[in-house]
């Protein structure tokens, strides 16, 4: 066993990644299959009013992660607490690749 307290100059071989679903922002391929202005902002509205007694923790403000200052921001506020690299999950489906708004900012701003 070792020693609960780390030596100042070992580095934590401990990555913590976080996940980004691109879901909360407007595409033209999610309006196709699941109906206009379509984004997961609907589905957490939905879920609040399935279980009232549980209701999700609804951040105050409603972010579009196709806007590069929004990715930016919830990455920085990601690594600020101890997040080491972000995964952005992306859709491929018949063909076409959407909901990818915010990897090709990310790698746009590289």
């Amino acid at each position: 066993r070792g020693s609960a307290k780390k030596n100042e100059n070992e580095k934590s071989h401990v990555h913590i990644l976080g996940i980004l679903f691109p879901g909360f922002h407007h595409d033209t391929i999610n309006d196709e299959l699941w109906g206009q202005n379509y984004t997961e902002w609907l589905r957490v509205d939905q879920w609040v009013h399935v279980l009232p007694k549980q209701q999700p923790k609804v951040p105050l403000v409603r972010y579009d992660l196709s806007n590069p200052l929004s990715l930016q921001l919830s990455i920085e506020l990601a690594l600020a607490h101890g997040v080491t690299s972000i995964l952005i999950y992306h859709y491929w489906f018949y063909g076409r690749h959407f909901l990818a708004k915010p990897l090709q900012a990310l790698l746009a701003s590289s």
